[in-house]
């Protein structure tokens, strides 16, 4: 796989630190088998969290303003239930803290799905990640048993297909987790008739306290069932960005120029967030001039993904506020 560049201009705007392990990875991918961490900031986690593993909207979009609720609902998730230490660790916040444990539960898979996205773009130039569930009617992808297929799959910047199986963890890392993530995750021998180049395994948890990411690429397995995804680049994109184009179609927008890309604009109040779309995206699943790196933007709490996908953050997010517990965030 190639890598891409980032674009990263600081300023005000405070990094975020998730304690990342990474094993296994063939040197060609250019990531490093080692104990590290993976620098976020809220805007960029709040991208993946918006981005990854997403249905059409179509279902919503027939109904008006209710095609926005998916996303407030998942930037909900992450405003509720995390809040950032004072060496900028992602601690859980106290609402998190009050929850049952299914409910638990679900927030860390959700937070586990949004740091596989953030992983996979930023250290593997992945921009497209789809939810195997959301999908397999669209594309009639072959199943296996519930438990026995992973969960996500995607395409690199330079053509690359990647399987990941993501699981989250409330407390600390769970090694039989990983185990039978990264087993689900070779159950995939082919997508549009190619092996994927990747097949990793992720727990997401919050070992000792702070949130956290393994990460596992283990050798293949040959006595695995096969298990074969017939997809298209062209039918994995225009999944990927239907989303966003049925926000767009549906609610207010406004045209802004942000390094040199013109990115049509919708602002949702509810969770303070602007979520936005390059022009040449909305209708075109592969433009003449694709993005081929990420940008964080300083000072308003802004990034915009290698997907073309753009978010910017209320004064709500701002400098201060997401050390506080939500309820006390004003």
């Amino acid at each position: 796989m190639r890598r891409g560049y980032a674009l990263c201009l600081y300023g005000l705007l405070k990094v975020l630190r998730i304690s990342l392990s990474t094993r296994n990875f063939p040197r060609r991918v250019g990531v490093a088998n080692a104990d590290g961490e993976l620098e976020l900031t809220w805007a960029e986690l709040v991208w993946a969290a918006v981005s990854v593993g997403r249905g059409t909207l179509n279902h919503l979009h027939q109904h008006g303003i209710f095609s926005m609720f998916e996303i407030v609902y998942r930037i909900a998730m992450i405003y509720a239930n995390l809040l950032e230490s004072a060496d900028g660790r992602v601690v859980r916040s106290s609402a998190y803290e009050g929850l049952d444990p299914s409910e638990k539960s679900a927030i860390s898979y959700f937070l586990g799905l949004a740091l596989t996205k953030a992983f996979v773009a930023k250290r593997l130039d992945v921009p497209w990640l789809m939810h195997v569930d959301v999908y397999r009617q669209q594309f009639g992808l072959q199943m296996v048993p519930y438990g026995g297929r992973p969960d996500l799959f995607g395409r690199s910047l330079s053509g690359d297909w990647i399987v990941a199986e993501s699981k989250g963890r409330t407390n600390w890392h769970d090694s039989s987790a990983l185990e039978r993530a990264k087993t689900q995750a070779q159950q995939v021998t082919s997508i549009a008739g190619v092996a994927p180049a990747l097949r990793m395994g992720l727990v997401t948890s919050f070992t000792n306290g702070w949130l956290s990411l393994f990460v596992d690429d283990p050798p293949t397995n040959k006595k695995r069932k096969p298990l074969n995804y017939t997809i298209s680049d062209t039918e994995l994109k225009a999944a990927y960005y239907a989303p966003f184009r049925a926000l767009l179609e549906g609610n207010s927008r406004r045209r802004e120029n942000i390094l040199g890309r013109r990115i049509d604009i919708v602002r949702l109040d509810s969770p303070d967030l602007e979520v936005g779309m390059v022009e040449e995206f909305i209708q075109d699943n592969n433009p003449k001039t694709p993005l081929v790196g990420s940008a964080r933007l300083a000072g308003d709490g802004e990034f915009l993904g290698i997907d073309g996908i753009f978010v910017r953050l209320g004064s709500s997010w701002g400098e201060g506020r997401m050390i506080l517990e939500p309820q006390t965030r004003k």
